[in-house]
């Protein structure tokens, strides 16, 4: 337990349950929100900065297949290979967040009621041994075999309670953020008969904030308010492009795909103090089991081979299992970050409802910080 009174007071304590509860609404809500909020935050490796949460369910193996709004950021060569002229219309919905975050509100909204430091400081005990992430993501794309636009907001924020913080050493929070707003335009063509080449042109906006708030620095905790984060740095822009490549060979029972895929051609260079996305090759393997409605694709990626963020290799290997039922029904299992993953997709007439399971480990020594996330989603569209 937490000794509340040795480090700060009840009104601090207070003042720190209430931002949080206001960070917690803030991010729930943007859920309901379409491309309209302004980024606040943004932490990228090797992974594209967008995947479709059936494909994080499948282990994240997104080169060879992927589902239709993320093809733009997945791999723009598989356009071509969709079957129809005019693929897809629509806008999907996801809401993002760990079990501790749930456990967390509810402590937050069950303990606080009372302003007093013991009220406060259950909030923090929690904090300590749970740590939360919570976010949304809104995406809007057009899909055709050759074309695709799409517009997304991301954010996502980490909220961790540490003993020992980096500024005095003393007992701290530190929230981390992820987010990103901007435009993507994909346009692929087949060469020849097997295979394709397509690019992705961005323009993204983005932050990248760590904010550590020592709980003895009482004059900072005085100040707090929902935009501690958002001042933190000035969002800035850049554009870059991505180039992808694939090989389909297609058979009456079985399809092989090889995918091999530059991200950020030339690094994708940001405004201002904003640290640039560097350059990456992935490569992808993929076989399809298939009949006439039903199928099962299997796919393992292996990105960033030139080491350009010296990721450890369970943080680049990427693998999973989809089984597509009479189209309408999908299932997914994979391993992303070396942990197994999973999850469920319906596709009906006008929308489709997901859930998926996975992992995600924010450094590179395997459960120092582990994150066990679970993603709703909501698309609809023609």
């Amino acid at each position: 337990m937490l000794n509340k009174g040795k480090f700060v007071s009840a009104d601090t304590l207070f003042k720190v349950r209430s931002l949080y509860l206001v960070l917690l609404l803030q991010f729930t809500l943007i859920i309901f929100s379409f491309l309209v909020t302004r980024p606040i935050f943004a932490i990228k490796t090797n992974q594209a900065i967008y995947q479709d949460p059936f494909d994080k369910a499948a282990g994240g193996a997104d080169l060879t297949r992927a589902s239709q709004d993320a093809v733009a950021f997945a791999n723009p060569a598989l356009l071509p290979w969709g079957g129809k002229g005019f693929r897809w219309w629509g806008g999907q919905a996801i809401g993002h967040y760990t079990p501790s975050s749930v456990a967390a509100a509810q402590s937050l909204l069950s303990g606080g009621e009372s302003e007093d430091a013991s009220g406060a400081g259950s909030i923090l005990d929690t904090l300590f041994t749970t740590p939360v992430r919570v976010g949304a993501t809104s995406v809007g794309s057009l899909v055709t075999n050759n074309f695709i636009g799409t517009g997304l907001n991301i954010q996502k924020i980490d909220l961790e309670a540490r003993k020992y913080g980096s500024v005095t050493g003393g007992p701290a929070i530190q929230l981390v953020g992820e987010s990103y707003s901007g435009i993507a335009v994909g346009v692929a063509s087949r060469v020849g008969s097997f295979m394709s080449i397509g690019i992705t042109p961005k323009y993204i906006i983005k932050t990248e904030p760590i904010v550590d708030l020592s709980l003895t620095d009482t004059a900072a905790i005085e100040n707090l308010d929902a935009n501690t984060i958002a001042n933190e740095q000035t969002p800035a822009g850049g554009g870059g492009a991505d180039l992808g490549w694939l090989l389909f060979l297609q058979g009456y029972f079985m399809d092989f795909r090889l995918a091999l895929k530059v991200d950020d051609i030339g690094n994708t260079k940001f405004a201002g103090e904003q640290v640039a996305w560097k350059q990456t090759t992935n490569l992808g393997l993929g076989i399809t089991l298939h009949g006439d409605i039903n199928a099962i694709h299997l796919s393992l990626d292996y990105r960033d081979i030139g080491n350009s963020y010296n990721d450890k290799i369970f943080k680049k290997i990427y693998g999973g299992v989809k089984v597509l039922i009479f189209n309408y029904l999908g299932v997914a299992i994979g391993l992303h970050h070396g942990i197994p993953s999973y999850g469920i997709r319906a596709d009906l007439w006008l929308f489709s409802i997901g859930a998926t399971q996975y992992s995600e480990e924010m450094t590179n020594v395997i459960g120092e910080k582990r994150r066990d996330i679970q993603e709703i989603y909501f698309a609809m569209g023609i």
